[in-house]
């Protein structure tokens, strides 16, 4: 047989219309027909593919099962077009989603998570892969638009698996496969160099001061060690006056403390077990899966038992039900992975030197062991004695004794009960009701030592806190289904409580009895806290949809939302969506064409709501009409209180006004389909500080004020490369330009100033960089330069450089929202080997690193530092953007432009190799069939910015956030 092959016109045709597209619907495997009768899951119900007049894009099981992640949610990077995922670094977290750009400010931009047609408030960690059936993402306004209040920022529907007809299928699938940090750390300086550095930095000080080059070296060879507080040699004075090291020193230890708290080899193990089967009247699907995981801090580790069994039975002709059931315990042990406080791996790797050793050490440097043999930890504060115990910086901590020492303990018990009824009155009319139940019970537990730490003072730390979260939705529809002759009608008309209950608890002790990590352990409560919250919201919906011949198609809904979230003044809204496709393809003039065998032209508008509002900690805020108040104002035996965060108490809900447009095209025999679409989402009300007089007691309010804009373009392109008896190739391409547009922040539109990076003003984007610009170093003395605008009598301004960083002018610089997103998968399969690789990539986005500009800080003084610092200036005439070393500040790692840089990156995300055996091999071993595979995640990644893992925060600020993960798998599945 030949080898059916896209022709170079064909594949140029392609890519002409291309660029950027949404994840398709599914095409069968042919090359004569499309999948024009493919049903797709969408909001309250499913869909024929071509009838859909929105934006739905679905990544289905054959996706899933070539990654392997904790989180479901991870799966859909580089999958789905205008979709941005953040991938976490910590094993079972959420990552951070972005559907179709940022769309609010100040509440929350995360997508509603709907699984098996109910809201879920559980984390999607809670699922496996092998339970997934497939993930939809609703993007625009009509596919959305049903979600009312909760719908502005998409919308990710999560199918389960259900039983089919047949015997019963009994499938078992076990991995196990190790992990590291996907990036190399910043090199830094070690013992050998970090003495000599300091003293540099002593000696220029003091001679920009005006001493003598020989006394300043003198003098600050005397005082290395001193300030250091800490000697690594073993003798008193390492380095002589001319900045070198005496004659018979030598290293009593040289820190890498990345050695000491990173996991190079984290264990993954994963296995689960599938039954399902079913007759003409029933079917039923049950899973059970085991997860352990670690990550790429030491003691962080996820651990995962989950269960579901789904079961649907026709019990009438008329009449059928089903339930679905899912159980979930999940274990997490997890210290910080970000941040700047010193309980941050990386930002100890970051900020204690090689200088600092990890265990104590005597004055002769040897080893010194507790009561119980053990090596103690040196937490450089602990003792009396003046050398080697005192940091400058940074006293009674250790890094690794934070992470053995204590323990970051969260429990999730889960479990979810969906259950449906179906009533068929007729061939054209029925009615279904959906209730479902999940409750999420989750325990921490935190433990701080008594004899190291932050509690040690008060004799160690239970922290404690319990959540129970009830969550019941109720739905229930009537469908309306008619066809006559060439006109197709439906009708839904919904129904839709919603019913959240969150109680919470915590409870602080202080105080242990040794060997005691229990509340009960403790000689005193510390604080105690606890309060229950009632979330509460009821939909009356409607939709209709026509279509004439299944040409044109026109649909329109319509969402009626009340919300306890709100004010019983401004608690009900409204929402609507219309839109239309016509398949032009039908037409006569298109019939038989060669090349165009598919061709479909979309629109539609929407207008959505969000109703998730977060505090100032990021946590929901259930009431946020509500103003707050401070305690602890009493005057005498009068108790006062203060006005904290005043709100308007006619706060209502963001809107957001969707309009899409695309285009569907196959070619070819459809052996090329094309999807484009352009969106412009306009969202208003968005809450935000509105300024107030100083005599109301309050600098601001907070109420509905701001204006934001997200559009850009999505494609995708998925081609049929090559069909022959013993191989196939597929590929499937996708990518997204996604831009950001403030159209109002206040009643004046007074730009302001966020974080120190970034200015919000009306005409630019969330995520532009305003910072000072680097200018370079002063060849004569050393010093940073930065510019700054002199305007002259003219009013003409003129750059130029300034040795000042007060004076220097701040600039618009670049932005840290990527110009494109995409993805790439290629298929391929050789007669029983098959191969599948997952690529996302990223360009045009810029990354500020904090992390690197504290590295650069010229000023020796026991923190960490970067080998970069080895361009230094040293002497004058040296051309460099290093300045020099200096232990008195020169402000040199200030926020600027200097440490601003590209982060485009290319990341093959997911590799799977599998070998299948035939079947008469794997009978002779009494199985069904057998697979062996090789799976690899974050294999390899092509990255402009070295160093950090290029997936930082969408702010675009590094955070000393730990990477995620290169997992290499060995695995098999079989089936009985």
């Amino acid at each position: 047989m030949k080898r059916k092959l896209l022709n170079a016109g064909a594949l140029g045709l392609f890519l002409v219309l291309g660029n950027n597209i949404q994840a398709q619907v599914k095409v069968k495997d042919s090359t004569k027909t499309r999948a024009i009768e493919e049903v797709v899951i969408v909001a309250y119900g499913k869909q024929k593919a071509k009838a859909i007049v929105g934006s739905v894009s679905s990544v289905g099981k054959d996706v899933l099962s070539t990654q392997q992640t904790s989180n479901i949610a991870t799966a859909i990077q580089g999958s789905v077009p205008g979709v941005n995922i953040i991938g976490s670094s910590v094993p079972g977290a959420t990552p951070t989603i972005r559907v179709r750009g940022i769309g609010s400010i100040n509440a929350s931009s995360d997508p509603l998570i709907i699984v098996d047609g109910a809201q879920y408030s559980g984390s999607l960690s809670n699922i496996s892969q092998e339970e997934i059936e497939s993930i939809n993402v609703l993007k625009d306004g009509s596919a959305t638009s049903l979600y009312g209040s909760r719908g502005a920022n998409g919308v990710i529907l999560v199918t389960t698996k259900k039983g089919r007809k047949g015997a019963p299928r009994v499938t078992v699938q076990s991995s196990l496969g190790y992990a590291a940090p996907v990036n190399q750390l910043y090199p830094l300086i070690d013992n050998n160099r970090y003495l000599n550095y300091t003293w540099e930095a002593l000696r220029n000080s003091k001679v920009a001061n005006g001493v003598s080059a020989d006394l300043a070296g003198a003098q600050a060879s005397a005082e290395v060690i001193p300030l250091l507080k800490y000697n690594p040699y073993n003798v008193k004075t390492p380095i002589d006056a001319n900045g070198q090291l005496v004659p018979g020193a030598q290293l009593l230890w040289n820190t890498n403390w990345a050695d000491y708290l990173l996991n190079r080899s984290a264990e993954r193990s994963e296995t689960s077990a599938t039954v399902s089967g079913g007759t003409d009247q029933s079917n039923y699907f049950l899973s059970v899966n085991y997860l352990k995981q670690e990550g790429s801090v030491k003691t962080t580790d996820f651990e995962r038992f989950s269960t579901r069994l789904n079961l649907e039975t026709k019990i009438k002709p008329w009449l059928t039900a089903g339930l679905n059931t899912a159980y979930v315990s999940h274990r997490r042990n997890v210290p910080n992975q970000s941040g700047s406080t010193y309980g941050s791996p990386m930002n100890s790797i970051y900020t204690l030197s090689s200088v600092y050793p990890v265990y104590r050490r005597d004055a002769d440097g040897n080893l010194v062991y507790d009561d119980k043999g053990n090596l103690s930890y040196d937490y450089g504060g602990g003792n009396p004695r003046v050398l080697n115990s005192q940091r400058p910086f940074s006293r009674n901590v250790n890094p690794l004794g934070y992470l053995y020492d204590n323990t970051y303990l969260y429990r999730v018990n889960t479990l979810t009960l969906n259950g449906f009824v179906k009533i068929d009155f007729s061939k054209d009319l029925s009615f279904r009701s959906n209730y479902s139940l999940e409750q999420n019970n989750n325990n921490n537990h935190n433990y701080r030592n008594n004899r190291f730490g932050d509690y040690a003072a008060q004799g160690g730390a239970v922290i404690a806190s319990r959540t129970i979260a009830s969550t019941k939705n109720f739905v229930n529809s009537l469908n309306y289904n008619k066809q006559l002759g060439d006109h197709n009608l439906t009708a839904d008309a919904i129904v839709e409580t919603f019913d959240r209950v969150y109680d919470y608890m915590s409870a602080t002790g202080v105080g242990l009895f040794s060997g005691i990590e229990t509340l009960s352990g403790t000689t005193s409560p510390n604080e105690v806290s606890g309060y229950p919250l009632q979330q509460r919201l009821v939909g009356l919906l409607g939709r209709a949809s026509y279509n004439y011949k299944e040409k044109y198609f026109v649909e329109g809904s319509f969402r009626r939302d009340g919300s306890s979230v709100f004010s019983k003044e401004t608690r009900w809204g409204n929402f609507f969506s219309v839109g239309g496709a016509y398949i032009v393809s039908e037409e006569n003039f298109l019939k038989g064409n060669k090349t165009i065998s598919f061709l479909k032209l979309k629109s539609s508008y929407g207008e959505l709501g969000n109703n998730d509002f977060t505090d100032s900690q990021g946590t929901r805020d259930y009431f946020p009409y509500l103003s707050t108040y401070l305690g602890g104002y009493s005057i005498g035996s009068n108790i006062g209180i203060v006005l904290s965060s005043p709100k308007d108490a006619l706060l209502t809900w963001e809107k957001t006004a969707s309009f899409n447009a695309g285009v569907e095209l196959g070619l070819f025999q459809n052996r090329v389909n094309l999807n484009v679409d352009y969106y412009d989402k306009r969202s208003v009300d968005l809450v935000g500080p509105l300024v107030t007089a100083g005599s109301t007691g309050a600098t601001s309010i907070t109420t509905n004020i701001g204006k934001l804009r997200n559009y850009g373009w999505e494609f995708s392109i998925n081609t049929k490369n090559v069909r022959t008896a013993n191989f196939r190739w597929d590929t499937g391409l996708n990518f997204s330009f996604d831009r950001n547009k403030i159209l109002a922040l206040s009643a004046d539109n007074k730009p302001q100033t966020v974080a120190n990076l970034k200015r919000w003003e009306v005409g630019r984007s969330l995520y532009d960089f305003y910072i000072q610009e680097y200018a370079g170093v002063n060849p004569d003395n050393g010093n940073p330069l930065w510019y700054k605008d002199v305007t002259d009598a003219n009013g003409n301004t003129t750059k130029v450089t300034t040795e000042s960083y007060s004076e220097a002018t701040r600039y618009y610089n670049h932005s840290a929202l990527p110009f494109v997103i995409g993805g790439l998968n290629n298929y391929f399969k050789y007669k029983n080997f098959d191969l599948n690789a997952l690529v996302n990539f990223s360009f045009g986005s810029y990354i500020y690193d904090g992390d690197y500009a504290r590295l650069m800080s010229g000023k020796f003084d026991g923190y960490s530092k970067s080998v970069d610092l080895e361009r230094r200036w040293q002497k004058p005439g040296d051309v460099t953007d290093v300045p020099r070393l200096s232990y008195t500040t020169l402000q040199e790692n200030q926020t600027s432009s200097r440490f601003l840089f590209k982060n485009d990156y290319v990341r093959l995300k997911a590799l799977n190799i599998g070998y299948n055996f035939n079947k008469e091999d794997s009978e002779k071993i009494g199985l069904k069939s057998l697979r062996l595979f090789l799976q690899a995640d974050n294999l390899f990644t092509w990255q402009t910015r070295k160093n950090i893992d290029p997936e930082q925060a969408l702010t675009g600020v590094t955070n000393s956030r730990t990477s995620n993960l290169k997992t290499i798998s060995f695995g098999l599945k079989l089936e009985l």
